[in-house]
């Protein structure tokens, strides 16, 4: 290792050391940040961050900027560190931004700064300040109201959908409890390896689904409750979620044994009508799959919420 390298090593600690890893205490702080902030994205659901950043070769940091948190993803690949911005500073504040970069240069040895999710709202601030966007996906937004009541002609299919599940015999809904956890944890591996092996899909997001269900009462009842499926007191199907703020909720998880048809309009009805009191509710992407993708369209989405990572 040359000076060079050695000093930016140590320059590196240094700026690491500075960041703190996302612990359950942090809940408070980021829920009152994003409060004011109020994005439509699901990348922002507390209990997501969290079992994101338990991961060792890519997890989450970050910092209190003035009254912005800055939320960093540390990534190592074949021996290399790299940090980027996670998401834009929220509350949003253009000079805590442009500290973010100057960090993420230090850290990086290079002039650099990639965020790597951003919603479109931003989009227009982002490029006046020198960043590419590229899209990635778009979220799908529903109406909680309109959901719940599933009034209409634009429902009728999910009525439809809805009411030849609730007649399968032997099917019950109920809350998530303790002794559930192997039992979810088996149907994510089986779930997982029909979609990954015998389907060739590519699927994201096991680790943190895992992670989700092992922690699932070390978050408020406020902020993360869970749902099971059962079919004959088997375990079918499990949801996850909550509120991602005042005004919005995170359909965060929810799987279901796809021999068993019908289930996900089900699961994810039967969730939101727990929260009347969010207006809407952020089912995440279809991840290009198009059998999730018709899933999420009979709930008649009132917007897709477009998602970019941003190149500076």
């Amino acid at each position: 290792m040359n000076l060079q390298q050695t000093l930016r090593a140590v320059d590196g600690a240094r700026v690491h050391r500075d960041l703190r890893p996302i612990d359950l205490a942090d809940e408070a702080c980021f829920r009152e940040a994003i409060e004011i902030e109020r994005p439509q994205s699901w990348i922002y659901y507390f209990p997501f961050l969290y079992c994101f950043a338990q991961r060792k070769e890519m997890t989450l940091l970050w910092e209190k900027v003035n009254s912005s948190i800055c939320l960093y993803m540390l990534k190592t690949s074949k021996g290399e560190r790299r940090l980027s911005l996670f998401l834009p500073p929220f509350p949003f504040d253009q000079a805590v931004l442009e500290t973010a970069r100057r960090r993420i240069s230090e850290f990086n040895g290079d002039s650099g700064c990639r965020i790597v999710w951003a919603e479109e709202k931003y989009d227009e601030t982002l490029r006046v300040h020198g960043f590419d966007l590229k899209l990635r996906e778009e979220e799908y937004i529903y109406d909680t109201h309109k959901v719940n009541t599933t009034n209409g002609s634009e429902f009728r299919r999910l009525r439809q959908l809805l009411g030849r599940c609730q007649r399968l015999p032997g099917l019950a809904l109920r809350p998530f409890q303790a002794q559930d956890v192997k039992g979810c944890h088996s149907l994510l591996d089986r779930w997982f390896e029909l979609l990954t092996e015998s389907k060739g899909i590519n699927v994201y997001g096991y680790s943190y689904v895992r992670s989700c269900i092992a922690n699932a009462f070390s978050f408020s009842a406020n902020s993360l409750s869970g749902e099971v499926t059962t079919l004959n007191g088997e375990i079918a199907g499990f949801t996850f979620g909550g509120p991602i703020h005042s005004t919005m909720g995170s359909l965060f998880v929810s799987i279901s044994d796809h021999t068993i048809e019908g289930l996900g309009y089900i699961q994810r009805h039967n969730f939101m009508l727990r929260y009347p009191q969010l207006a809407s509710f952020n089912d995440s992407s279809d991840t290009g799959r198009e059998g999730i993708a018709h899933v999420k369209r009979q709930f008649r989405p009132v917007r897709m919420n477009r998602l970019s990572q941003a190149l500076a």
